[in-house]
């Protein structure tokens, strides 16, 4: 089943390029389609109007040819942040879509002064650990039965952030 759906809003000119951009109110329909159609635990529409509106959160979308693809949304806590939620439509997997979206987020908060970025991923998710280890987070532990439908551990993964250095001029 195609869960992506056309945004109303031209994203892009240029044929097959991802562009990444904040996550607004009229993407949540989308969002939560995607959402539904690959997790049994999916988060309802609130929780995302609650994180686009959070000053706290930092939610992006990914569009391709006009098509929402894929979100992330991150939390962020003093240096602190959580990506929270990650998902991208499974006609759209095996783009580097999460990749991009990881990395952007990864580039966010190292620039907002963030010095830890955690997550939690289901220890059976081979494909978001591989992408998560690409880019440099490494296992810090596990969460017993963290998950539910079906009960399962959550790897916990963690990355240390570089803090980009202040550049003054002469």
């Amino acid at each position: 089943k195609n869960v992506a759906k056309k945004t109303t809003k031209k994203a892009s000119k240029k044929k097959d390029e991802v562009i990444i951009r904040s996550m607004t109110e009229n993407d949540i329909p989308y969002v939560h389609a995607i959402e539904t159609a690959s997790f049994n635990n999916a988060w309802d529409k609130e929780s995302f109007i609650y994180s686009v509106n959070a000053s706290h959160d930092y939610s992006i979308v990914a569009v391709k040819n006009d098509i929402l693809c894929g979100f992330l949304i991150m939390r962020i806590s003093l240096d602190t942040a959580d990506i929270i939620n990650v998902c991208v439509a499974k006609e759209f997997r095996q783009e580097k879509i999460g990749t991009r979206l990881l990395r952007d987020v990864l580039s966010y908060g190292a620039q907002a002064g963030v010095t830890t970025c955690l997550l939690e991923v289901r220890g059976s998710n081979a494909p978001a650990i591989g992408l998560y280890e690409n880019e440099g987070f490494a296992c810090a532990g596990i969460r017993k039965s963290y998950y539910s439908n079906p009960v399962e551990d959550a790897l916990i993964m963690i990355k240390k952030l570089q803090i980009p250095p202040i550049t003054t001029r002469n």
